[in-house]
């Protein structure tokens, strides 16, 4: 069933810190929690537990919308969604920058975004690497970086579609 909800539903928070990469008990894999704090959470923080490659995709200081939501137990819980950077100026810092190049806080969150982009990247590329070892070897796999990619790329593109 549908969840409907409104956009005042969704919680301004940033993350503050990251726990340690731990073994899960109940599948294969890791996990690692991120802490998020904002004034509408209880408490003022929640944690929020994903996969190492997706902690891997935010920066300490970074703003985020946390909307409500509940997990499969039905217990409350938080989807998190990613703000895009502003990268808004001043008429008086426009005037005084030169055209040619961009305002130090334009710049700083370009180079933010793209960190946090590569990262996803990279992250992909873990997780296509990880589908692809089932089947074939390491050596096999450099053999075939086509399939490496286009499987990274797939897995980049529907992670950047859940995010919006």
């Amino acid at each position: 069933m549908a969840t409907i909800r409104t956009a005042a539903d969704k919680i301004t928070a940033t993350v503050s810190a990251f726990g340690k990469v731990k073994e899960s008990q109940f599948n294969e894999g890791s996990y690692q929690s991120v802490l998020f704090e904002g004034g509408g959470l209880p408490e003022g923080k929640v944690w929020r537990s994903m996969t190492p490659d997706q902690a891997q995709g935010f920066t300490r200081g970074q703003a985020v919308y946390l909307v409500p939501t509940t997990n499969k137990q039905g217990k409350p819980s938080y989807d998190i969604e990613l703000i895009a950077p502003a990268t808004t100026t001043t008429p008086q810092a426009t005037a005084q920058a030169p055209s040619h190049q961009a305002p130090a806080n334009a710049r700083e969150a370009y180079l933010e975004t793209l960190e946090r982009v590569g990262n996803r990247y990279q992250a992909c590329i873990t997780k296509a690497k990880q589908i692809w070892l089932t089947q074939y070897s390491e050596g096999d796999l450099a053999a075939l970086p086509e399939l490496l990619h286009t499987t990274a790329t797939t897995l980049f593109i529907e992670a950047n579609r859940m995010t919006r």
